[in-house]
């Protein structure tokens, strides 16, 4: 596995930081990813075939599939990003996932115990920019908080919300998993705060940029800040969730 640090430069913008994993499956991250192949085919199985973003379509198998393993995968590598730098600063800070809820409302991805009486819940969001990273985070795709639709009415706003783009066609998902040069990209992310107060926030529907079904439905609408370079970078948002 390898990991580094790419600047992606935005008209307008300077320079945006994302941190790129790169898993090689013929080496040595071959038994980490069918672990974690194995645990994303679990929460597909237990899926009931809807998407949270959108209440009305059912998912294919194979896409239950690959947005489990994606799914899981996009938490591991923030999950790892985090404690790795919360460890090199010494900051005390405890990073876990919690699998126990009440509710799927009050699901949270990633907690960050910053000890003094204090935690973080952050939200990992992930997408397959087909066209690739850099014109994801300049022009194309959003920070994704907070959504409504008839799944989640009522969903609890996290502290944080985080990005992880794969950057080819979602189609192409089980080729590049097993490849020698899997990337995935850590790509910033907002507080809470940016997202409810920022000019550059607005309530947006989804539109999945892949999808298998073709039935139409009821859309969820999200809080976003559009595009991902009016959002905070991985190192600016990093510093500020292990603090």
């Amino acid at each position: 596995m390898d990991i580094t640090t790419e600047t992606i430069d935005c008209d307008g913008h300077g320079g945006f930081d994302c941190v790129r994993y790169r898993f090689d499956y013929g080496g040595e991250d071959r038994a980490l990813l069918d672990e974690l192949r194995d645990d994303g085919e679990r929460l597909a199985e237990g899926s009931d075939g809807r998407m949270a973003r959108d209440s009305s379509r059912g998912r294919s198998a194979d896409t239950q599939s690959v947005d489990g393993i994606s799914g899981v995968l996009a938490e591991w590598v923030w999950k790892d990003w985090l404690t790795r730098t919360a460890e090199r600063r010494d900051t005390g800070a405890d990073v876990f996932q919690d699998d126990e809820w009440d509710t799927p409302q009050e699901q949270v991805d990633i907690t960050v115990d910053r000890g003094r009486g204090e935690s973080a819940a952050v939200e990992v969001r992930s997408s397959f920019p087909y066209t690739g990273a850099e014109k994801a985070v300049c022009t194309h795709f959003d920070v994704i908080g907070w959504y409504n639709n008839e799944v989640k009415k009522r969903e609890i706003r996290k502290d944080y919300y985080v990005r992880v783009l794969f950057p080819f066609h979602k189609s192409n998902f089980w080729t590049e998993f097993e490849s020698n040069s899997f990337d995935v990209y850590l790509a910033g992310g907002a507080p809470r705060a940016m997202l409810e107060d920022s000019p550059h926030a607005e309530d947006k529907p989804f539109t999945p940029h892949w999808d298998d079904s073709s039935d139409g439905g009821q859309r969820g609408t999200y809080r976003v800040i559009s595009p991902i370079a009016n959002a905070m970078d991985t190192p600016a948002i990093t510093d500020e969730i292990v603090a």
